[in-house]
């Protein structure tokens, strides 16, 4: 009878096959079909657009090989075509993604895409060809003419992707250069200059989102020139820091989906679903939040054994993995013990699937000397050590249970996969009481060891230091939690109001702190708001004395308090506290035990082994802090925040309670300068952008040129919130209209200045920063200016205490240096000219006398 094999009925989908070349596949249909935009890469793309608009148009997408990069960057240099069959399919795709249709429209008409893939030569030469070739290829455009003087160091390229640009009043120019890292890689190795992409990235980003260069790469920048001077990888990292980074990291369960969208089979396999429900909820226990249909996912993935399956995500991240293979690579390539060869030498009829152990064997037999030469080399050697320690007199069995224990002890982390006996039982196919039998024997020959806290077994790393004890003497000495000790341990992150970012332009952060309610109260360092936050999330866990009837009762009157400037403290109770204080603990007496026991000295297996203990307790810790915020009964002015309610949790809330507390807040969409502290950059361009107001004003964008940094202040902070408008042949400041979000800082402003006094500027900017208005500290100058000429008639101002009759270069470094030495003082607007003439005459008196 003729034997049929796995390879008859089972195949890996043509698509997943090859990979995707974007200068050969541009303007082709096929090779988006079947193409899934999984949730890190929309992330990844509306991360990208958002920023584009803000005015940022460098970017580098990284991540690890197989991760879609590619295809993403194919779906977007096809929708920015605008036409035919490429376009279409992308716009199934990426059309219902908000933030692309609002930077290339719904039907892109007036962008020009450059698609180049990377290599080992000269990209100056190779982007001068692309951008010549796709100019030529586009129709019903006037084409810019060529530079006949091609510059070295592609300044000529450079100057006509700039004029493609203003070609395009309504479009712009894509740039996105695939394999980024191939040139990366040639500029390592040869002589190549790779300078070039500073030229290229400070372009786009001069360009107000309309030159947008995308670079794709496999690992962080400064990682090709690992083997250069540190004086190159300095410089490399310069140029990098133009390009804002976009990670792409496909999550452990898209890559599943994968996988089974790319394995194919008509066959019927149900002997696989109830291992695949076993993995599935054993995962589940171990990482909240896994998708509802983890096991069907895992059983398409057939015939992969559904925890193999669940294993290829973290390991095709690994270091050793990134730079030698891909998961489709894996999955298509005929290595010996390979998926492919598995197929071929499978009988269906065998019923076996692809398990844990033949994935041990796959990267023995073709990885082993990268493994050891990674960061996972050492627990490698140990895991193979205690394989060959299993194997010497044991079943084959025991040898497959040592090798199912070591892959998923090495590379389940992020996966929520654990070595315990089910999952165990469930990759083998064999019996739980057959399986843990096994279990009891290879840890009696010190080859795994049972972790008690994970429930799951692990290789043996040779300590005889009790670990466990020294644990739980710790947890005796130290009694109860201190909880200044708890916000060390936690490192909370601050609640970004994202919304309110978006619609305001301002970034806002509360604080994030845990306290502990007491029946005193709250004490000040409770309540203190930190610099530059817009308020504060305080999660109070009940004192062992208070009474939990009366907890509740309580927080309402803590959350009445007014607290110092207006800003709000919204308080909450946790639910899991007690859950919360037990890890704590935990966590303290395992750092303890790590940072007091001279035995650790040498042992270097047991270092390891309470680094991972400590590990696990710091995520277990973080996970319990995050469930402890989200689900805590929070009160906000005594009132009930309801968070259920909110699809985005806390950080809807944030941005809610930012917009009331800052109700008059202007609207400033700028980056740079919007921000308590802007970079060097930043205040680079704001005095670029004040010294050109000085000379300027009259004219549009005050004159200036190209796009460097300063003009895009002039556009997005003053001529689009009409605060610097055409008046005539000439353009001037104007005070905002009724309905600006500027006009409540201009009336505060008035008031501030109605007494007649002087008033120091470095007073009306304490004013500004507070609640209703918010103001950050990075604007103010640019926005003090502002007001200043559109009340230049009815305001004098005083540098040093002398009267100044023009706003000259000498304001305006002060202003940027020490505002506490510029004053204003309001004038009638009838007297004003007199006053002026009145001042202006004294001063020129003095001079006179003085000279």
């Amino acid at each position: 009878m003729t034997q049929t094999y796995l390879a008859d009925h089972v195949s890996v989908a043509p698509r997943y096959q090859r990979s995707v070349r974007i200068d050969a596949d541009f303007g082709q249909a096929d090779p988006l079909s079947g193409y899934v935009l999984q949730g890190s890469a929309r992330d990844a793309l509306t991360t990208t657009l958002r920023l584009a608009t803000n005015g940022q148009g460098a970017f580098t997408w990284t991540g690890p090989y197989g991760g879609g990069k590619s295809s993403l960057a194919l779906a977007l240099a096809s929708y920015s075509l605008g036409r035919g069959p490429a376009f279409k399919e992308a716009k199934q795709l990426l059309g219902d993604v908000p933030e692309v249709t609002a930077v290339f429209g719904r039907a892109p008409k007036d962008w020009l895409c450059v698609p180049l893939s990377g290599r080992r030569g000269d990209p100056v030469a190779d982007l001068r060809e692309a951008l010549a070739s796709a100019i030529a290829g586009e129709p019903g455009h006037a084409r810019t003419k060529r530079s006949k003087m091609e510059a070295a160091d592609g300044r000529d390229i450079v100057e006509r992707l700039q004029r493609e640009v203003e070609a395009r009043p309504k479009g712009g120019v894509l740039v996105i250069v695939d394999e980024l890292g191939k040139y990366l890689e040639g500029a390592a190795d040869h002589a190549i200059d790779i300078h070039f992409f500073q030229d290229l990235a400070e372009a786009a980003n001069r360009s107000e989102g309309r030159l947008i260069v995308v670079g794709v790469l496999h690992q962080a920048f400064e990682r090709y020139a690992d083997r250069l001077g540190q004086s190159v990888q300095d410089e490399w990292r310069k140029i990098q820091g133009r390009f804002a980074d976009v990670p792409i990291i496909t999550a452990v369960d898209e890559v599943i989906e994968l996988v089974g969208r790319a394995v194919t089979t008509e066959r019927s396999h149900p002997q696989s679903h109830p291992i695949a429900a076993i993995v599935a909820s054993e995962i589940a226990e171990r990482r909240p939040g896994v998708p509802k249909d983890l096991a069907e996912r895992l059983d398409d993935c057939w015939p992969l054994n559904p925890a193999a399956a669940a294993l290829l995500g973290p390991i095709t991240r690994r270091r050793f993995s990134q730079n030698e293979r891909s998961l489709f690579g894996f999955l298509a390539s005929a290595e010996p013990s390979g998926f492919t060869e598995f197929l071929q030498r499978t009988t269906l009829a065998s019923g076996k699937t692809f398990r844990p152990a033949e994935l041990w064997d796959y990267l023995q037999v073709n990885l082993e000397p990268a493994i050891m030469a990674s960061p996972d080399g050492h627990r490698w050697a140990q895991a193979a050590e205690a394989i060959a320690r299993a194997g010497r007199d044991g079943t084959h069995l025991r040898l497959q249970i040592a090798k199912t224990v070591a892959v998923i002890d090495l590379f389940s982390n992020g996966s929520g996969l654990a070595a315990s006996p089910r999952t165990i039982a469930a990759s083998l196919g064999h019996s739980d009481a057959d399986v843990e039998d096994q279990l009891a024997d290879l840890v009696k020959i010190s080859a795994l060891v049972y972790r008690r806290h994970l429930g799951a077994y692990a290789i043996y790393a040779g300590s005889d230091f009790d670990i466990e004890g020294e644990i739980e003497a710790r947890i005796a000495e130290r009694g109860r939690l201190e909880i200044a000790s708890l916000n060390d341990l936690a490192s909370l992150q601050p609640i970004l109001a994202k919304r309110h970012y978006a619609e305001y332009g301002t970034p806002r952060w509360f604080d994030a702190q845990i306290g502990e309610l007491a029946p005193q109260g709250l004490g000040p360092k409770d309540v203190r708001v930190s610099a530059g936050a817009a308020g504060k999330f305080l999660l109070l866990l009940p004192g062992i004395d208070v009474d939990p009837d009366q907890a509740e009762a309580s927080l309402i009157e803590v959350s009445r308090t007014e607290h110092r400037h207006g800003l709000p403290v919204i308080v909450g109770l946790a639910s899991n506290s007690a859950d919360i204080r037990k890890t704590a603990i935990e966590l303290e007496a395992a750092r303890d035990v790590r940072n007091e026991s001279p035995e650790l000295a040498g042992d270097a297996a047991a270092r390891r082994e309470i680094d991972a203990r400590i590990a696990h307790l710091s995520a277990q810790l973080e996970g319990l802090l995050r469930d402890g915020f989200e689900r805590a009964h929070w009160f906000d002015t005594g009132k009930p925040l309801d968070l259920q309610s909110l699809s985005y949790g806390l950080s809807q809330a944030a941005s809610d309670i930012a917009r009331r507390t800052f109700r008059q807040a202007p609207i400033v969409h700028s980056e740079l300068i919007n921000r308590r502290r802007p970079s060097s950059n930043s205040n680079a361009a704001l005095r670029a952008l004040l010294h050109a107001i000085v000379v300027g004003r009259g004219e549009q964008h005050f004159g200036i040129k190209g796009y460097p940094a300063e003009k895009g202040l002039a556009v997005t902070v003053l001529e689009r919130a009409g605060l610097y408008v055409r008046q005539g042949e000439r353009w001037d400041f104007v005070p905002p209209s009724e309905t600006s979000t500027f006009a409540p800082l201009w009336s505060l402003t008035d008031d501030l200045l109605e007494a007649g006094e002087q008033v120091c500027v470095a007073d009306i900017y304490r004013a500004w920063g507070e609640p209703p208005y918010g103001v950050q500290q990075g604007v103010m100058p640019l926005l003090i200016v502002t007001y200043l000429f559109s009340r230049r008639h009815s305001t004098a101002v005083y540098a040093k205490e002398a009267f100044q009759p023009a706003i000259s270069d000498l304001v305006m470094d002060l202003l940027l240096q020490d505002p506490e030495h510029i004053a204003l003082r309001s004038v009638p607007t009838d007297a004003a000219n007199a006053v002026a003439l009145k001042e202006f005459a004294a001063v020129a008196s003095e001079f006179v006398e003085e000279a």
